[in-house]
Parts: C-alpha cells; structure tokens; sequence
C-alpha cells in the first residue's frame, strides 16, 4: 500500500504542466495573484494543490504541506511562505490545500517549479446518525474520539436549517473537515437527499476543539418525514506518508482586483 511511514523522493513520472506523478499519487498545482501588495519585495500568490491516486478511486487525504517553494528555470528562488494570512494553508477539500507564497520578483503567468513536501494518507469518514430520540436539538452523538451535537433543527418554518457541533481532541484538519462534511437526509419512505451546506458557521480559534458546521435546504421539511439524519466527516485513515515533490510549469492566473495591503 501507498502508506508508509519513510518520506519518499522518487518522481515517478511529469504530467502535462502542474502535474506531477509521485510514486503512485498525481500532485496538480495551479496559481492565481492575490489582491496584496506591498508584501516584502513583490506580490503574493496562491497556490492551490491536490491529490489523487492515478488509478482513480477515492483521493488520498491531503494533511499537510511543508517547505514549500517556488523556483525559476535555473533553480533560484521565486517564492516562499509569508508571514500572518500569507504564509497559512487552508483546506478547500480533503484532497486539496492551499498555500500562500510571497514572490522575490514580479509574477508571471508561469512558477517554472513548486516543490516541497506534502504528509498524505487514505481517506476515511466518521459518521454521526441521528434518529428517532436523538433526532431533536441538542442530542449528542458520539463516535470514536469525538463527538457531534445537534445545535439547531429548524425544518417547518421556511427553508430548513441544521446545524451541528463537532467536538474532537487534538489539532484536527479543521478546514477540510468543514467544507468535506456531508449530510444526507432519509425520509420514512428510505429516500436518501443529500442536504446542501448551509452559511459557514462561525468557528473558535485554532485552540479551541470544535468545529460548527450549518446545511440547508430551500423548502421546508416535515419533521414527521424525516427517518434519519447522517452526518459523515472527512477523516485521515491509517499511516502517513511524506511526499517530496516537485511541479513544474504551474499556471498563475492573474486576479483583476488588486489592493494595497
């Protein structure tokens, strides 16, 4: 399997520009100009990653990104992680991290190389079911190190509005956690909708444990129909594995709106 402990250096193959293949996972980069200036010597970009396995199937999950760098033709540096919002990552998905980097210079529709090192493994979900005399505001649900709350359940009175609270030890990947959750709802009848997310709800800082999460639907919802909720989060699964990587000729798209720091 994939997941190994040791890190690993070996590029497997080039893709076509901002892909790379590493021993079995396809790491894609693209970039875009944010709207700062005035950041060191030049501008900042961002830098979207993600990953996949290249015989399909589920994607690995993304946990981390290290040492990350841009470089021009000749190996000089171009780029590095900021300072403050700049230098931070974030996690649209659990298959995907973003990465802010300052540039030494102008930036160009082209960062010849990223590199640096990513930690990934398999995906796995944990799942809360809330049904019948938990299936009411403030049951708690709890699963293997954690625990989810049901805060609201507003269903009748306009659009629905669900919202839980997930509570788990650690430093867990808060951002893919909150935009990978799903949930679906099972009506009486066996019926699976899945429900869309809601207004991103607000979180506690990065000390704190939970994790708030809001769904939506855009009609009203009998209570009396409703069998079952599922909510499933995202998850690392089994052991890691520490990727070198380097991607080259990685698109840099160029933003419109540009401000002064």
């Amino acid at each position: 399997m994939m997941l190994l402990t040791a890190i690993s250096w070996a590029i497997v193959a080039l893709l076509d520009g901002g892909s790379v293949e590493v021993e079995g996972l396809v790491i894609s980069a693209a970039a875009k100009t944010t709207p700062y200036r005035g950041i060191r010597a030049g501008d900042g970009v961002e830098v979207e990653f993600s990953v996949s396995a290249n015989t399909g199937g589920a994607p690995p999950f993304l946990q981390s990104l290290d040492s990350v760098r841009a470089l021009d033709e000749d190996g000089k540096l171009l780029a590095t992680p900021g300072e403050s919002r700049l230098g931070a990552t974030s996690s649209p998905q659990p298959n995907r991290r973003t990465i802010f980097l300052v540039c030494s210079g102008q930036s160009s529709r082209t960062l010849p190389f990223v590199e640096g090192t990513m930690d990934v493994s398999a995906m796995g979900w944990k799942t809360a079911t809330f049904a019948g005399e938990t299936l009411k505001p403030n049951a708690v649900i709890p699963f293997k190190d954690g625990s989810v709350k049901l805060t609201v359940l507003e269903l009748e009175d306009g659009p629905a509005d669900l919202r839980f609270r997930v509570t788990m030890p650690g430093n867990p990947p808060r951002d893919a956690m909150i935009n990978g959750a799903r949930l679906t709802l099972t009506n009486m009848k066996g019926k699976e909708t899945p429900l869309k997310e809601g207004r991103k709800a607000p979180t506690p800082d990065a000390s704190a444990k939970d994790v708030r999460l809001a769904f939506r639907s855009e009609k009203p919802i009998a209570l009396e129909s409703v069998r079952s909720l599922r909510l499933e989060l995202p998850a690392p699964k089994g052991e890691v594995k520490t990727i070198r990587f380097r991607v080259p000729d990685v698109p840099v798209e160029e933003t419109s709106v540009r401000r002064k720091r």
